[in-house]
């Protein structure tokens, strides 16, 4: 038997209509995902012990139940190359609990919502072995530290399917753009209307994922979302971020972190309602830094701690 090259791993990605519906998205070639640094488990579940009276020692038959697949992977935090055009990631972000809004030739927005999410059907070869995960839905993450790349952190949970040998079809990559790399050039962070001088950024949606199953069906559910994350800065003195008084009187404020300057290459995140947790000091080249932990609330309004805006 020939080995298999865990090397060779390719996604692909559909939304869904309607639920768990598969959208055969291999059909596609611009289906097709530049992941980095994919993972998956094949095969999860609840293992279910029989506990039967054997009349010795020993360990007890299992089944498994409730089976589901997860998979994570990383995508290049990028535009698509033109404003207003919807990145080959899109249905992605679609799929962890948002909604797209297309302004052409503007941008393209991705706001949180809290009902009717989107599902995907994922395929997922690696070398000849085709994982599928229907009904899927994910939670997603962002990681900018300076002088590397930014990304999307992509984790979702889908449907089990069984598992069968197909070759990878053909995929076209060509929507994704070369990304830019973190810089003082690229990269902009303004915390509650002041500028951050950060070294790492980051954030987590939060996005709980349940397997849920009942006599009339089962699904992936998305349950909830809580947003936090944080930002590395240098230590500011009494004309910079006042980060140790708003640890402490809880003042939120607006968010905005820029990465790329080139018009189709623009990423933005931004949220209304930054809380900033309890800071701690690090070393960083022998420069003292402070780690700041935050969390994103939604106003009143609901559904917008946080926008993903590509332009």
């Amino acid at each position: 038997m020939a080995k298999k090259l865990f090397r060779k791993k390719v996604v692909f990605a559909a939304i869904e209509s309607p639920y768990g519906t598969d959208a055969t998205p291999q059909t596609t070639a611009t289906n097709a995902v530049q992941t980095k640094n994919l993972s998956i488990t094949p095969l999860e579940g609840d293992e279910l012990q029989r506990n039967v009276d054997g009349g010795g020692l020993g360990a007890v038959p299992t089944v498994l139940a409730g089976k589901y697949v997860m998979i994570e992977f990383d995508v290049d935090a990028a535009g698509s190359g033109a404003a207003g055009t919807a990145p080959a990631y899109g249905p992605l972000i679609q799929g962890c609990g948002f909604a797209e809004t297309v302004t052409t030739g503007v941008s393209v927005e991705y706001d949180p919502i809290s009902s009717n999410f989107p599902s995907l059907s994922l395929y997922t070869y690696i070398d000849g072995t085709l994982h599928k995960l229907l009904g899927a839905r994910g939670s997603i993450s962002f990681k900018g530290d300076m002088k590397g790349f930014a990304d999307f952190h992509f984790k979702f949970m889908g449907l089990f399917m069984p598992i069968s040998e197909s070759a990878a079809p053909a995929r076209d990559y060509s929507a994704y753009q070369t990304p830019v790399p973190t810089s003082a050039a690229n990269d902009e962070l303004t915390v509650h209307g002041t500028a951050v001088p950060a070294a790492a950024y980051n954030w987590d949606m939060g996005g709980n994922l349940v397997h849920h199953e009942t006599t009339a069906g089962e699904e992936i559910l998305l349950t909830d979302r809580q947003v936090s994350g944080s930002f590395t800065m240098e230590a500011p003195d009494a004309s910079g971020f006042p980060v140790w008084d708003r640890a402490q009187d809880k003042q939120t404020g607006a968010m905005l972190y820029e990465h790329g300057t080139s018009a189709g290459n623009i990423i933005e995140i931004s949220a209304p309602a930054l809380e900033v947790g309890k800071p701690s000091y690090t070393d960083q080249n022998g420069v003292a830094m402070v780690q700041t932990p935050f969390v994103l609330l939604p106003t009143s309004s609901g559904d917008d701690d946080i926008k993903i805006t590509i332009k």
